[in-house]
């Protein structure tokens, strides 16, 4: 009877001991490689792009929206492989065409602009908060359209969008964040990265104009594209 509760006893101990050394582990944040956690994570961020040097002279600063998915190369998620996409935009200016009882037709005139990245980034993926830094290479696209809205039309009819200036440009990044787990799977995530871009053709609001005949007149510009990137958004995943 002894050498049984000596047996059960021993075999109780050999169970609980890998859950304690689990909960151990996650507890104190160490980094525990698991096989079955997906390695996908992906982020939405609000982006505020701030030129520099000749593109600060000539546009204001670039509002808008980013997506990042990462995919873990190894089983910790210490180094990832990233892509990044972004749009936005910059610089509106409206301007009314003439009718018969008034103002008929709207024109309205911006610069957007987007980037395509992919590259490397190396993370902490532990604890409360998880600083990380990244690098990567792509293109940017940069363009100025007007669209035009028929105010006597029903909505929807009659409005179309020409784009005067198309460019593409080289760009490469560095940067990096923090992450700050704010539930299950889900981080605050907050960054910021330097973008060196090449020279692109583009036009400011001062530079589309109504012609004499009426038309639209545009008076392109070129320089360097640098800017700096800060964004704040949300992280799901690893």
């Amino acid at each position: 009877m002894r050498h049984l509760v000596a047996l059960a006893l021993a075999l109780v101990t050999l169970v609980a001991q890998p859950r304690a050394v689990r909960a151990q582990d996650v507890d104190t944040g160490l980094l525990v490689p698991e096989e079955r956690r997906s390695r996908w994570a992906f982020g939405i961020h609000g982006v505020v792009g701030n030129p520099i040097g000749d593109f600060a002279r000539n546009v204001d600063d670039v509002f808008g929206g980013q997506l990042d998915v990462r995919y873990a190369l190894d089983p910790w998620g210490l180094l990832s492989l990233r892509g990044d996409l972004a749009m936005g935009g910059h610089g509106m200016r409206q301007a009314g065409g003439g009718g018969l009882f008034g103002w008929q037709a709207r024109a309205t005139t911006r610069n957007v602009a987007g980037q395509a990245l992919v590259g490397l980034e190396l993370a902490i993926p532990a604890g409360p908060v998880r600083p990380y830094a990244n690098a990567g290479i792509g293109t940017g696209w940069f363009a100025t359209q007007t669209t035009f809205d028929d105010r006597w039309a029903r909505r929807g009819r009659n409005d179309f969008t020409r784009t005067h200036l198309d460019d593409w440009v080289a760009v490469r990044t560095a940067g990096g964040g923090v992450r700050v787990p704010i539930g299950r799977g889900m981080m605050l995530d907050v960054a910021a990265r330097r973008a060196w871009s090449g020279v692109a053709t583009y036009a400011t609001p001062a530079d589309v104009r109504t012609g004499t005949t009426g038309g639209i007149v545009v008076s392109p510009r070129r320089s360097r594209t640098d800017q700096w990137l800060f964004s704040a958004g949300l992280s799901f995943g690893r």
